[in-house]
């Protein structure tokens, strides 16, 4: 049989695989190059499925957000303004959050897996002693 340091890597999947500290001592214990995809958990699964019908073509392909885009774009204007939501500037949302607000996100296509990189997001200053419940809550 093969063993893990015969081997030129290591590819993680399901929800464990999201753990950074354990993906890092199973690196170094077994000295090979760990990989994690973007979506390991269940979410993968249909991607997969979707692989295996129709995979992508081989050639080195730019990143591109393909998820879904905003159903209703033709009424989030209208929405927004009704509920008192403005566009934002990064230095309005680090000092909107510097007062404790809780941030929403919503820019282009959604992405997908644990670590999306901010196209749909609820952001909040962790250091908040009542964060948590003002969250739940919400």
């Amino acid at each position: 049989g093969h063993r893990l340091q015969d081997l030129e890597g290591l590819v993680l999947c399901g929800e464990g695989a999201q753990d950074a500290t354990f993906n890092q001592a199973a690196m170094e214990h077994y000295k090979v190059r760990v990989h994690v995809p973007p979506a390991p958990g269940d979410d993968g699964v249909a991607i997969g499925g979707a692989w295996a019908v129709n995979s992508p073509p081989p050639e080195h392909q730019p990143l591109q957000h393909l998820g879904i885009g905003v159903q209703d774009a033709d009424e989030l204007e209208a929405l927004v303004s009704k509920v008192g939501v403005t566009r934002a500037t990064a230095t309005e949302i680090a000092r909107l959050l510097k007062d404790g607000q809780v941030i929403g996100i919503m820019r282009g296509r959604q992405e997908i897996g644990p670590s999306p990189l901010g196209h749909r997001a609820i952001v909040s200053l962790p250091s908040s002693p009542s964060i948590r419940s003002t969250l739940n809550r919400e």
